[in-house]
């Protein structure tokens, strides 16, 4: 049942992965328009609206409007229920920080897609990000709203099975 807004899908290899998983609807936000024919031909092969694809910079849309156009339900945060929304994506290098930022901000404020509750995000680092945010490996950051714990995983592969349903 839950609604996945991706960020950076590329050709589509997470994507794929996460609609095998279970995900209700997948929600794409891809840049590069070298991508979408990738991306529209798994749009093809699914039920419709099973993942809509939205050509955009993440660091200029309004989740708060993609997630209400699809109709992903809201979660009080104060609720125990955890939201049938999750953030997925192997963040573009050149962005990270930045949208990171920008969604810790978003957080503490509780818009964009934490106008939907304590919405988990799933991100991948590009190694050169993950190194700065290496010095906070050891210990768990909480901030007013946010509790981030980082995993440094170097030279190791990591795999963690679960459902996204």
């Amino acid at each position: 049942n839950t609604t996945v807004l991706e960020v950076g899908p590329g050709p589509g290899s997470l994507t794929r992965s996460i609609i095998n998983a279970g995900a209700k609807r997948v929600t794409v936000v891809e840049k590069d328009h070298r991508f979408l024919p990738a991306l529209e031909t798994i749009q093809k092969a699914l039920p419709e609206k099973k993942i809509i694809i939205n050509h955009n910079d993440i660091l200029m849309v309004d989740e708060r409007k993609i997630l209400q156009d699809v109709e992903a339900q809201q979660v009080d945060w104060k609720s125990a229920n955890e939201p049938l929304v999750k953030i997925i994506g192997n963040l573009p290098f050149g962005i990270a920080t930045e949208l990171t930022l920008k969604w810790i901000r978003q957080i503490t404020r509780r818009e964009g897609p934490f106008a939907f509750g304590r919405v988990p995000m799933i991100l991948l680092f590009q190694k050169e990000v993950a190194m700065v945010y290496s010095p906070l490996v050891t210990t768990n950051i909480v901030f007013d709203h946010l509790y981030i714990d980082f995993l440094h995983l170097e030279n190791r592969c990591a795999t963690r099975n679960e459902n996204i349903r």
